[in-house]
């Protein structure tokens, strides 16, 4: 330690060092600063002084932005020169990869663009999405400056991003004189980027028609093909390019190629609703009949997208069968009625349309529109005087689908239009049937009203009140138990209670025992809601039936119990509540077959875990050897609440040598 000075004064040496640190840190950060805003603005005066003070020439904002790149980026050369004599670094790139010759690119200085090539930049330095300074000239429609970089030895074909070439990057923009430098200079024209399209396809779709015309005249391929097979013209008519489509027809681009969907200019121009691209096509004899892959002509198209406008001039003007029939044996009319579109069903109609045809499936347009639940399409059709019960092919009217679908404003319209509420479909079910099933409670109460029979069975003896039941519909099957619809019916020998408990509804479940439903009516084979809930696993359920005293030891006509049931299909959280309620462990079908016996026999471990755990569980030795002679090694005792050594004897001579603890071996 140095003589007279104490620690604490010579830790006070360091803080004042550290401080004077702090601030010199400070003033760096400050000249770097005004370095920075100086280049940005030109002010010479300001980075000359600056620069005389040692300043460092590199430094970066937030951004990553040097005092080239903003001196550059503002269009400074005198200022550049500067900072490059000064040391600075022309191609230092920000946080995108940019560098101080693509903003002077990109921003058309020109004498800029000269100092930095002239200074070394390079050229070929990509930003972050593949462009180099070509491009950014390009994209800016600079000729100047790309003539400069062309000059100076870039690649006029360069690659950037998504495949682009400069010349793309200037067709997309419409930059006619950059196209018209570009293909002096020998660009390739029939170049295409990742998607397959060339310069022609990048003009077409953005509607440059100029640039268009330049690149056709330079002998581009008016009809190349993208990765998707659609050519210029397909694109111009799919973004409404009138005149590019126009000039294109006049050219000779050829109105029947297609892509890959079998789409021609015609179908895609109608479809996205561009008159006057269908019209000039048209005028072009293009053939309004053509279909696509799946069968639909330009009138289809016009119909599925609700363009009244062209199905007007396709069918007026043009002559287009207005009863053709597309894919799927749709027609226009089937179409528009499924889509919604109102104007164009109602000019079909008034067209005279055939009101009634059908699909494959035998739908027309009055059940298109009923399945999607367009109510002004129905009403529309109604009133035009389509049939309200045609049925489809499967035996649906237009009321069954609307009452499938859940659309009640459309079944409620039917109904007062006097459709037949009480028609079955193919399947025997009627519109209260199908509107159960999918629990739609509005529809019901609808229905319900203006049926004859509330009750009525299906094609399967199903009534309405079981497919709600089964599945899980509480607020449908508490309308019908309050409509005094008899909860217990059970055609088939199945109720409601019995669809609950198999398919593991809870609140129905909960529901119907509310209202005293016949807990242990045995249905199919004997079966009570117990066993259906025990043989499914439905826990919840066993469990509500056990609490609303349920028979446990009732039997199904093999005289199997619902414990046996569970134990058969390893269900061991049920078993152990079944077991729990002092169900009879030992209570056997008629073929002598026990809950042991029957989970060792099926491997299930965990379930004889539950079984064996009580003392009853160890009379004889038949599970055991069932379990053996299937194989079933995983039925393993260890752990268990042994019984006393008198029940053991059999059970332990039965254990193969290996494993003392087994009570299973192989097979």
């Amino acid at each position: 330690m140095e003589e007279g000075k104490s620690w604490e004064q010579l830790g006070g040496l360091d803080k004042q060092v550290n401080d004077v640190q702090v601030v010199l840190n400070q003033v760096t950060h400050d000249f770097d600063e005004q370095l920075l805003a100086a280049a940005a603005a030109g002010d010479g005066e300001l980075v000359g002084r600056l620069l005389n003070r040692y300043q460092d020439p590199n430094c970066q904002d937030e951004r990553g932005e040097t005092a080239v790149y903003k001196a550059s980026q503002a269009g400074y050369p005198q200022i550049l020169q500067m900072l490059l004599e000064a040391g600075g670094e022309k191609d230092i790139a920000d946080q995108h990869g940019t560098v101080p010759l693509h903003v002077a690119a990109l921003r058309g200085h020109l004498d800029v663009v000269r100092a930095l090539i002239e200074a070394g930049a390079d050229k070929d330095l990509a930003d972050q999405h593949g462009a180099v300074a070509l491009h950014m000239a390009s994209l800016n429609g600079e000729v100047e400056v790309v003539q400069l970089l062309v000059e100076a030895g870039d690649e006029k074909d360069k690659v950037g991003g998504l495949g682009a070439t400069p010349l793309h990057i200037a067709a997309e923009r419409g930059h006619l004189e950059v196209v018209r430098y570009l293909v002096k200079a020998g660009a390739n024209l029939h170049f295409a980027n990742l998607r397959g399209a060339a310069g022609i396809h990048m003009a077409a779709l953005s509607g440059h028609v100029e640039v268009v015309r330049l690149l056709v005249e330079a002998k581009a391929e008016k009809d190349q093909r993208d990765k998707h097979g659609a050519s210029p013209l397909q694109l111009a008519a799919e973004r409404g390019q009138e005149a590019v489509v126009r000039f294109l027809l006049e050219a000779g681009a050829k109105t029947d190629q297609r892509d890959q969907h079998g789409s021609v200019a015609l179908h895609v121009g109608a479809l996205h609703g561009h008159l006057g691209v269908v019209k000039g096509l048209v005028e072009a004899k293009a053939d309004k009949d053509l279909v696509d892959q799946h069968g639909a002509a330009a009138l289809h198209m016009a119909a599925l997208n609700g363009e009244v406008e062209i199905v007007q001039f396709l069918v007026s003007e043009c002559g287009a069968d207005k009863d053709q029939t597309g894919g799927l044996g749709a027609t226009p009319l089937t179409i528009a009625g499924e889509r919604g579109h109102v104007e164009t069903v109602r000019f079909l109609l008034e067209a005279r349309a055939d009101k009634d045809a059908t699909n494959l499936r035998g739908a027309g347009a009055i059940h298109m529109a009923a399945l999607s639940g367009h109510l002004d399409v129905v009403r529309l059709l109604v009133e035009a005087g389509v049939d309200r019960d045609l049925v489809e092919k499967n035996g649906a009217t237009a009321l069954h689908l609307a009452s499938e679908r859940g659309y009640t404003a459309v079944v409620t319209y039917l109904l007062q239009s006097q459709a037949n509420v009480d028609k079955p479909d193919g399947t025997g079910r009627t519109a209260l049937h199908l509107a159960s099933l999918y629990g739609h409670l509005e529809i019901v109460k609808t229905v319900m009203a203006l049926c004859s029979d509330a009750d009525l069975l299906d094609g399967q003896d199903f009534r309405p009140l079981q497919l709600a039941a089964e599945n899980g519909h509480t607020e449908v099957v508490r309308f019908f138990l309050e409509a005094k619809v008899d909860k217990d019916r059970a055609p088939r020998g199945v109720t409601p209670l019995h669809c609950a408990a198999r398919c593991g509804h809870l609140g129905v479940l909960q529901l119907l025992l509310e209202l005293r439903g016949d807990i242990d009516k045995a249905g199919v084979g004997g079966a009570t809601s117990l066993h259906y809930a025990a043989n499914f696993g439905h826990l919840d359920i066993v469990l509500k039936l056990i609490e609303a005293k349920a028979r446990l030891g009732a039997t199904t006509a093999q005289g199997r119990s619902p414990l046996l049931l569970a134990a058969s299909r390893g269900h061991a959280e049920v078993v152990a509540a079944l077991a729990k309620a002092r169900a009879d462990l030992e209570q056997a079908a008629h073929n002598n077959e026990t809950p042991l016996y029957a989970a060792a026999q099926a491997g299930y471990g965990e379930v004889v875990r539950v079984l064996l755990n009580d003392d009853d569980s160890w009379k004889g030795t038949q599970p055991l050897r069932a379990a053996s002679r299937c194989g079933h090694m995983d039925v393993d005792v260890v752990g268990f609440d042994m019984p006393q050594d008198g029940q053991l004897g059999s059970v332990l001579a039965a254990r193969p040598p290996s494993g003392p603890q087994r009570i299973a071996g192989r097979r």
